[in-house]
């Protein structure tokens, strides 16, 4: 089933889940798993602008479970709809910050905020701690890891660990059928039975080895690939992948 978002909706939650989103210029297969079976710590939304000009996608990584993430997924998504239509995801970490630092969060707090502006095709990423997204640009070309550059601890860490912290932004083109990808910890850092992680290089090459696929197809074949590698699935952690296609 694919969930069509349009006109100012967000769509979202802390719920186990697996399934396709639509907007008019995205199409996107998450996957979201807590590792108790219930609500686990990850957080994920896509929010759309009242024009369809604007697609969002906010995953956060919160220490725990409970009141203190239903708590943080209500603030994401108030947050997300005060800011609809503003194009600076910076803006949207440092309201989230500021509640965490007032709520008493733990470190490790961690998030990451994607939009992708339909009428010039520029897609802006900015991270809170958080695993880099992976982007593929031209099909197969390979993934690579948009690592954050900042030159202070007080840039871009964790959500609720300081009160003067700033986030910063990066923007670049993405064509028609390029990819990418954002994702929690619990992806990459899923054991084998000799408690070794998967880790960001079988990440990349696993989807690398999906590129031909549809974008549900590639999601499945890299979980599968994910599932073998640790004999028992994600279940060391709550793991989320979002798989990311330019359509239009």
């Amino acid at each position: 089933m694919n969930h069509q978002i349009r006109c100012a909706e967000i769509w979202g939650g802390i719920e186990a889940v697996d399934q396709d989103v639509s907007t008019s210029s995205l199409a996107i297969s998450i996957f979201s798993s807590p590792c108790d079976g219930t609500a686990g710590g990850d957080i994920y939304y896509v929010s759309v602008c009242g024009g369809d000009q604007l697609t969002r996608i906010a995953i956060a990584d919160l220490q725990g479970h409970g009141e203190k993430v239903s708590a943080m997924s209500r603030r994401i998504y108030s947050s997300l709809l005060d800011h609809l239509g503003d194009l600076d995801n910076g803006v949207v970490l440092a309201e989230l910050n500021r509640f965490a630092l007032e709520q008493g969060f733990e470190a490790l707090t961690t998030a990451v905020v994607v939009s992708f502006f339909l009428s010039d095709g520029t897609m802006s990423y900015a991270y809170a701690g958080h695993p880099p997204l992976l982007l593929r640009q031209k099909p197969g070309a390979p993934w690579a890891a948009m690592e954050p550059l900042s030159s202070s601890a007080f840039v871009n860490p964790a959500l609720g660990v300081f009160e003067d912290a700033t986030y910063e932004q990066w923007t670049l083109r993405l064509e028609k059928g390029d990819r990418f990808c954002v994702y929690t910890d619990g992806i990459i850092e899923a054991p084998d039975p000799a408690e070794q992680p998967w880790g960001p290089r079988r990440f990349r090459e696993a989807l690398e080895r999906q590129d031909a696929e549809s974008l549900p197809q590639a999601k499945a074949a890299v979980l599968a690939e994910i599932e073998r590698f640790t004999g028992e699935g994600l279940r060391a952690d709550d793991a989320t992948l979002l798989m990311v296609e330019v359509r239009a």
